[in-house]
């Protein structure tokens, strides 16, 4: 098997992974901002946090796999932009969300 089929592969498993674990990361957040009892309140907000953080680093794992793939494709200056773009978009969602989880203002 060649170099970039495998990295095609990781970065698909990634990616979708990253798609996976969000649907959970978001019910739980959903259910933390409304007050559900389905869930502890302290909890749910916790855990969305952490489920939603994962997903963002899967999903930039996968971007860094991809982009690894474009580079050798020819495509040096774009790819390596959306990734840094995302790169600082989840660095300041995960600092916000720590912000908020430590002030107890999750909402």
């Amino acid at each position: 098997m060649r170099f970039e089929d495998r990295t095609a592969g990781t970065a698909g498993i990634l990616l979708i992974a990253g798609f996976v674990v969000m649907i959970p990361g978001v019910a739980f957040a959903v259910s933390s901002m409304t007050g559900s009892d389905y869930v502890p309140p302290r909890f749910d907000a916790r855990a969305g946090a952490i489920l939603l953080t994962i997903t963002m680093l899967l999903t930039l794992a996968g971007l860094l796999a991809l982009d690894t793939i474009l580079w050798r494709a020819g495509d040096a200056v774009f790819s390596t932009l959306g990734t840094a773009a995302y790169l600082v978009a989840t660095s300041a969602w995960a600092a916000a969300s720590v912000r908020a989880l430590t002030a107890h203002r999750w909402t």
